[in-house]
């Protein structure tokens, strides 16, 4: 997954946050917060928080354990 920055329009891949058994997800962390890289619309920014994606929107590509890992 990518998050895209408000105000510059760069493409960052987006960091795992784990698997969150009890809610079936997956959480995938900002990455200037996760690597403290710099964004410049992070204050605009509605994923800054970060996103829970449920692993039934697809098993195939989103699975308990993390491709990257």
């Amino acid at each position: 997954m990518y998050c895209y920055c408000p105000e510059t329009g760069a493409r960052q891949q987006m960091s795992n946050g784990g698997f969150e058994k009890d809610r079936g997800t997956l959480k995938k962390v900002c990455p200037a917060k996760a690597y403290g890289i710099t964004c410049q619309g992070r204050e605009q920014c509605p994923v800054a928080g970060g996103v829970r994606v449920a692993l039934a929107v697809d098993r195939r590509i989103f699975a308990p354990i993390a491709r990257e890992s």
